[in-house]
């Protein structure tokens, strides 16, 4: 009901089960990796979102691709919506919430702007991993990010990473938990 209103307040009508305003469907284009890329989760990523962004009166162009496509596309801003890796740190939250700010180097495609945001997680920067500031900081900072969330999270998958030493030796233990043992991740 909510969506509804907001769709008839900014000028939509629903012919035949889809928004449309002025004549015109209200399209989403999908863009995200197909199966043969990164695996058949994609497959049914995509025919759930299509099925669900239907329902809900939108027509989908739906675009998959393979991983340099999708990538190219996140680069130059070419997507209403985009699939993606949002890996991030559990141990770390300003790992994770440094991601959606205007910092160097972050993964923000959506170029979503908060000042108070970032401003929050400046000042978990510049605090010690651990420090007890963190936690309030970091419920401020969630609040903000969960209230005009700049991304959808579908879905949360911890991987787990197994090594021997067989072959090499110094890998990251309980006890010498130096790095992130996956040296692909987003440590």
């Amino acid at each position: 009901a909510k969506s509804d209103a907001a769709f008839e307040g900014s000028g939509y009508t629903k012919q035949d089960g889809v928004w449309t305003k002025d004549g015109k469907p209200l399209t989403l284009k999908l863009n995200i990796f197909n199966p043969a890329a990164l695996g058949p989760v994609w497959g049914d990523a995509a025919q759930l979102l299509n099925q669900q962004l239907k329902e809900a009166g939108i027509k989908v162009d739906l675009q998959p691709g393979d991983f340099n496509l999708v990538a190219s596309n996140r680069a130059e801003g070419k997507f209403d919506a985009q699939s993606w890796f949002e890996c991030g740190s559990v141990t770390d939250p300003w790992a994770t919430l440094n991601r959606y700010t205007s910092a160097p180097g972050n993964d923000n495609a959506g170029k979503w702007s908060n000042a108070e945001y970032e401003d929050l997680v400046k000042q978990i920067g510049e605090l010690e991993p651990g420090d007890p500031q963190i936690g309030d900081l970091f419920a401020q900072a969630m609040e903000i990010w969960l209230e005009e969330l700049p991304v959808i999270p579908l879905v949360q998958r911890p991987t787990p990473i197994v090594m021997n030493q067989t072959y090499w030796t110094n890998w990251p233990t309980a006890e010498n938990d130096y790095t992130d043992p996956a040296p692909w991740g987003m440590n």
